[in-house]
Order: structure tokens, then sequence, then C-alpha cells
């Protein structure tokens, strides 16, 4: 049995199934209510947005509150190999890190429904 791993996330953002599940995930991890009116406003066709919302998120966490930016990287359990390949001598790559949370968060999900009881 294989690791799941997602090489574009597109093909499961462009289902609303995954979509919805996704942003239900997102929700749940990063606990922020000013975070979920964004992701509320989000439907299928603007998919191709959740990564900006992501990545704007994650930019004011970062600035405004910096605990609470690594405890959601830790809540969504991103490794720290993963985190440090984002960080360069040009600082932090916070679109590469979006897209790291939101295959991490799919990866979850799919976990979810692979080993669920159905």
């Amino acid at each position: 049995m294989g690791l799941i791993k997602i090489q574009d996330t597109s093909v499961y953002l462009n289902k609303s199934h995954y979509f919805n599940k996704l942003k239900d995930q997102l929700s749940k991890d990063f606990g922020a209510e000013d975070f979920d009116i964004s992701l509320k406003g989000l439907e299928l066709k603007d998919a191709k947005l959740l990564s900006s919302v992501v990545s704007q998120y994650l930019t004011y966490l970062e600035i405004k509150n910096t605990e609470f930016f690594f405890q959601i990287l830790y809540r969504i359990d991103i490794p720290d190999t993963d985190f440090n390949a984002q960080v360069s001598c040009n600082g932090l790559d916070i679109q590469a890190l979006s897209d790291l949370v939101i295959k991490r968060e799919l990866i979850k999900i799919l976990l979810r429904e692979q080993y669920s009881p159905t």
C-alpha cells in the first residue's frame, strides 16, 4: 500500500464533492471566523481562487500572528522538511506553501475516504 501523492490539485478542485470537503477541512483546521467568511464566498467555479485565499490568509497570519501561523501548519501536519523547502534566501514562498497546504488537506480527505467504513 503506497502513500497518496497529489501532483495536480485541479483534478480534485474541479469536482464539487472534493471542493466542498476541502473547504470544510480548511475551515476546520484554520479555525478562524474571518477565514471561514472568505471560504464561504467561494463556489466551484472559483476553485482556482482557493489557493489565493489560503495564501492571503497565511500571509496575514505570518505578519500578524506568527504563533498561530505555526499552529495551523502543525495542525495541518506540514512536515518540517516540506516547510523548509519553501524557505529560501528571499524568505518564505507563501504561494508554494499555500499549494502544499491544499495538497496536504486533500490527502487527509482521500485517506479518510479510503479507510472509512462505507
